[in-house]
């Protein structure tokens, strides 16, 4: 482990390594449907994230993301929004070659639930792999993420038991490298 930490700090930081700028915007959609006897119940999720940092000539990016995501779940005739926003730092690493794999991890340092009533607040991580397609300046992605959430605290005080919340979901995105 150590390293490999040692070989991260090489690579990002050697004198003959200059980093360029990254900026990535994901989307993603999920909708699950279901019917029992005459109820119908429908949720979806609705998430778009931004990115801004730096990639080194390895392919290694340093960046800070924001997220958001937007919970819809429709029951019986009754709508319920709920609205999620989170923002950290990241880490990845792109394959350099035109087309090719990719690997990114955030810790959400702040991620806030707001639902009817009730607003909560902790941290989160999410780790996403994917395929990336360089098109001249433009890099296109598709892949998977995988995100977990820890809500200790909602607006009148910590919350004991605390509120969890995992999701897997495909994203596609398009990033750009200046």
């Amino acid at each position: 482990m150590k390293n490999l930490i040692s070989l991260i700090l090489v690579a990002l930081f050697s004198s003959n390594s200059f980093a360029t700028g990254m900026a990535r915007a994901d989307f993603g959609y999920v909708m699950d449907h279901e019917k029992s006897g005459s109820v119908d119940t429908t949720n979806t999720r609705q998430i778009i994230e931004f990115a801004g940092g730096f990639m080194w000539p390895a392919g290694i990016a340093l960046f800070g993301q924001y997220a958001t995501e937007t919970i819809t779940a429709t029951s019986g005739g009754t709508t319920s929004t709920s609205t999620r926003t989170s923002y950290g730092p990241g880490l990845g690493w792109y394959a350099r070659s035109a087309i090719g794999v990719y690997i990114t991890g955030v810790y959400y340092a702040s991620s806030k639930l707001a639902s009817p009533g009730t607003t909560y607040t902790g941290t989160g991580y999410q780790a996403d792999l994917g395929l990336k397609v360089a098109v001249s300046s433009l890099v296109i992605l598709a892949g998977l993420s995988y995100a977990a959430f820890n809500y200790t605290k909602t607006q009148v005080g910590p919350l004991t038991p605390s509120y969890s919340m995992t999701n897997l979901s495909p994203r596609v995105g398009v990033m750009f490298e200046f």
